[in-house]
């Protein structure tokens, strides 16, 4: 049973919620007699006994139909025990501890969504009504009997009618055996999704992701991890209604995110890069100018006669790290490699990139070493970096400078102390 302090705290809840919408609609309201008439609909008892009706509209559910397709009238269900995780190698919604619910139906009863997923102390009111526990509404209700047909009005959310597809539902036929098939009819995971839009948003824009980022660009000690989701796609649901998909869709505001599932690309073995003039010019500009340089230059084109926005100096510098870690992946690969075999006759990189991309060779080489300790080799490799971007990304209606090339360079140093 719910204890009297969650008892007291959702009742409070529930009458704030209330009171809130009543709010909203007076504040746009100025006519006096329709100012009475929205007080007298939210006064707690009637607009209760009104959302207990229209509850009838709506299903908390965990996998949507209306994803598949905007129009589809097929089924949505709970596919899922809230109540027991499960955790068996595979990620599903059983891996979610806390199943979030979503909501679909009617989006002008969706109000009542928000109702019965009203929190205090850990416990939702929907969750309460599933155990039978009517306590919050009675501390409302005039009698008994009154919070008891509310109860029964918001406990319709979960009932589970007789599944049915339609016609925009996807159908995917599954062989059992020879010239015998099931019929599937695919779901949307709609609270895995949220979950998982939930985790990559916290890694993306929390403030402790933000501040563990700029502890890494300055070189300092952080005791959070900087975690990063590469090649993250973003899928839209519902266009300008969001809501008209699901609750969850919209408080997403109608994204959601897809996690690369691309398999490894195949990589040669890693070989000495002998009898060529600098790493950047000829060993990393193939692939990474047709992946990563090219669009960032097509980008830079589009926004050059733009203000200089947030937005636009968050997508060129997401592309920049791009480039930087991706240089700095490919240069691992190679510090891998033997030690020595930088002193090769046939290298002919300059001594920095050496430095860079051989550093083992110091721990045998005394001259090397020697060499190496009395050279600022990693601010030279950050300069030929600049040098070597810039030109890549000038064109007609671009021109790199001075203050552009020192920009490039303090994106790729910073990471070169300390090899």
């Amino acid at each position: 049973m719910t204890s009297t302090a969650q008892q007291n705290g959702l009742a409070a809840r529930i009458l704030e919620y209330i009171q809130q919408r009543r709010d909203e609609k007076l504040e746009k309201e100025k006519n006096a007699a329709k100012r009475l008439e929205i007080t007298a609909k939210y006064e707690p008892s009637a607009w209760l006994s009104d959302a207990a009706r229209r509850a009838r509209q709506l299903s908390f559910i965990t996998h949507a139909a209306k994803y598949i397709h905007g129009d589809s009238r097929g089924s949505s269900v709970e596919a899922v025990n809230t109540d027991s995780p499960t955790s068996d190698g595979y990620i599903s919604t059983n891996s979610v501890p806390e199943v979030p619910y979503d909501v679909v139906g009617n989006a002008a009863a969706l109000d009542v969504g928000k109702l019965l997923l009203l929190e205090h102390g850990g416990q939702k009111l929907i969750d309460a009504l599933r155990r039978d526990d009517n306590a919050p509404l009675l501390a409302i209700a005039p009698d008994a009997d009154t919070a008891q047909e509310w109860a029964d009005g918001f406990l319709s959310v979960l009932a589970s009618p007789e599944p049915s597809a339609h016609k925009f539902s996807k159908q995917c036929y599954w062989p059992v055996q020879s010239d015998e098939y099931h019929i599937h009819i695919p779901l949307y995971a709609t609270s895995l999704a949220h979950a998982i839009h939930a985790v990559i948003q916290h890694a993306r824009f929390s403030a402790e992701a933000k501040a563990t980022r700029e502890a890494r660009r300055k070189e300092e000690d952080s005791e959070q991890e900087d975690v990063r989701y590469p090649n993250l796609a973003v899928q839209s649901f519902g266009g300008t209604k969001p809501q008209n998909i699901s609750q969850l869709n919209s408080q997403r505001g109608g994204k959601a995110y897809l996690v690369s599932c691309e398999p490894p690309d195949w990589q040669r073995q890693t070989t000495p890069p002998l009898n060529i003039t600098s790493i950047f010019s000829q060993r990393f500009e193939r692939r990474l100018y047709r992946e990563h340089i090219q669009p960032l230059r097509d980008f830079l084109q589009r926004v050059a006669d733009r203000p200089n926005n947030d937005r636009i100096k968050k997508q060129r510098a997401q592309r920049l790290d791009t480039i930087v870690d991706e240089i700095l992946n490919r240069a691992a690969f190679i510090q891998q490699l033997p030690p020595g075999w930088s002193a090769d006759p046939d290298c002919r990189l300059p001594f920095e990139e050496r430095c860079w991309l051989d550093p083992e060779r110091a721990k045998t080489d005394e001259e090397f070493r020697s060499q190496r300790d009395a050279t600022d080799w990693a601010a030279k490799v950050a300069q030929n970096f600049a040098i070597w971007l810039s030109h890549k990304l000038e064109s007609g209606t671009l021109a790199f400078g001075a203050v552009e090339q020192r920009e490039l360079r303090d994106l790729l140093e910073p990471e070169l102390r300390g090899l």
